[in-house]
């Protein structure tokens, strides 16, 4: 099922999305970087299935849970995703749009990989018609 993902903006007025850099969520530095070449044409969206955040901080401290979780636990040189996406309706920078991820196997090379900061359904998707 297609779905399409409505994310609540913080300044409806705004025409640009508040795009927060690995610095402003204080991101550790990446073990390595594997470029892909782009534009792509694939984009898969996660979740992160753990709590929501509301504001910056909370959603830095989740990201930062994450990327730990990732490279410590996992041994990933970073966070899998490219994107990942605030309840407060900031998109974080996680590996950026050139960098191979590791959301989706088989696909890391030629996908972007978004995530929404908790679960899925917590979210509004609406199918698409």
């Amino acid at each position: 099922m297609e779905c399409i993902l409505f994310i609540p903006a913080v300044h409806p007025s705004s025409k640009q999305v508040n795009l927060k850099t690995r610095a402003e969520w204080c991101a550790r530095d990446t073990r390595s970087s594997e470029y892909m070449a782009t534009p792509v044409s694939i984009v898969f969206i996660h979740h992160t299935a753990m709590s929501r955040c509301h504001d910056h901080t909370s959603c830095c401290q989740e990201l930062k849970t994450i990327q730990n979780f990732h490279m410590d636990d996992r041994g990933w040189d970073d966070i899998a995703y490219n994107f990942v996406i605030g309840k407060n309706g900031y998109v974080y920078e996680a590996r950026g749009w050139n960098r191979v991820g590791a959301h989706t196997a088989g696909w890391n090379n030629v996908a972007i990989g978004l995530s929404l900061l908790g679960i899925s359904l917590a979210w509004n998707l609406i199918p698409r018609r």
